[in-house]
């Protein structure tokens, strides 16, 4: 795995190397996102058409709104090459148009269709069943306060992101902060 196998005692390794108390902990914390992610994948069923891959910059496209390519790989965190063979297949399969950016008439941003959100929307409700089937037997109280946790969580690892980008560019921290 990625991180480290912790065992009931506290201990896990990695690389060889022994881990025991907070580092066993964070790699077994690791092992359990991956994991995580790849489950949340295999929750929505794919069919012929656009790989899943290529779906995931659906959500980002109705979160944000339309974008221009490169702009959509930097928020997926993807090489543009990739990107664009991904949106290729959006707009091909009509969840995704490609329309001319109206501050720049030679630049074309991708917008979601009525299908793309159709689409976004059922994959969205799948993830949700699969999450709520999962979780049936605990109280909304457990669940209120796991989603807490997992929200503080993420906040923390989106600031931490930041930082180490603001820590590797800093002429662009003062530029756009």
């Amino acid at each position: 795995m990625y991180g480290a196998r912790i065992s009931d005692r506290g201990r896990g390794v990695l690389g060889g190397a022994e881990l025991v108390g907070r580092p066993a902990a964070t790699g077994a914390l690791t092992d359990e996102i991956v994991r995580l992610v790849r489950v949340l994948k295999a929750a929505v069923p794919v069919g012929t058409g656009p790989d899943r891959s290529a779906l995931l910059l659906l959500s980002l496209l109705v979160q944000e709104g339309p974008m221009r390519l490169r702009e959509l790989a930097d928020a997926k965190g993807a090489d543009p090459s990739t990107v664009s063979r991904q949106a290729a297949q959006l707009v091909r399969a009509g969840l995704v148009r490609s329309d001319t950016d109206p501050a720049d008439g030679r630049a074309r941003r991708l917008a979601v269709t009525a299908a793309g959100r159709q689409a976004c929307r059922r994959m969205l409700e799948a993830r949700c069943r699969a999450v709520d089937e999962a979780l049936g037997e605990w109280s909304d109280a457990k669940l209120t306060r796991f989603t807490a946790l997992f929200r503080e969580f993420n906040g923390l690892l989106e600031s931490q992101a930041q930082q180490q980008i603001d820590d590797m560019f800093p002429h662009q921290r003062q530029e756009t902060h």
